[in-house]
């Protein structure tokens, strides 16, 4: 059983490189990004509304999508010969790392009592910074790869 689950993950790590190859970098961080955000509005909003158990599952989605990034940022980072590109993505994306634990930590405290706004407000924070990594990702990436356009005359 352990052998089929291994030989599984190997397969479908390779097909995720393959996809990864294709697909469109600035782009899939331009989805993942708006996804991410509206994940964690959601976590917010559920818990206002005192629906701690889909606060959590708003949140471990986000975070999944989060290392989905993080992959992408990674394979950026190493296919590129730009020393400054590399080292602002590689600042973004231990920011991003970072910053994921304690947001799902702060969401599942926040979702034991939903009426603690102290720990609401942690979550808040928290997110805040999840969704400002990625942004930041993004940005790195995309002002990389899509340079600024000539003036117009």
């Amino acid at each position: 059983m352990e052998l089929m689950k291994k030989d599984y993950c190997e397969k479908m790590n390779k097909l995720k490189g393959l996809v990864d190859q294709v697909a469109d970098s600035v782009e899939f961080l331009k989805v993942s990004e708006k996804h991410i955000h509206d994940d964690l509005q959601s976590a917010k909003k559920a818990l206002r509304e005192d629906e701690g158990q889909k606060a959590v599952e708003f949140s471990k989605t986000a975070s999944k999508r989060a290392q989905r990034v993080l992959d992408v940022a990674k394979a950026e980072a190493e296919n590129s010969t730009d020393p400054g590109y590399v080292q602002a993505l590689t600042g973004a994306s231990q920011e991003l790392a970072t910053s994921i634990g304690p947001m799902l930590h702060s969401c599942k405290t926040a979702a034991q009592d939903t009426t603690n706004i102290a720990n609401r407000q942690k979550f808040d924070t928290a997110a805040d910074k999840v969704d400002g990594a990625v942004t930041k990702i993004r940005t790195i990436v995309e002002e990389h790869n899509c340079p600024p356009r000539p003036p117009t005359p």
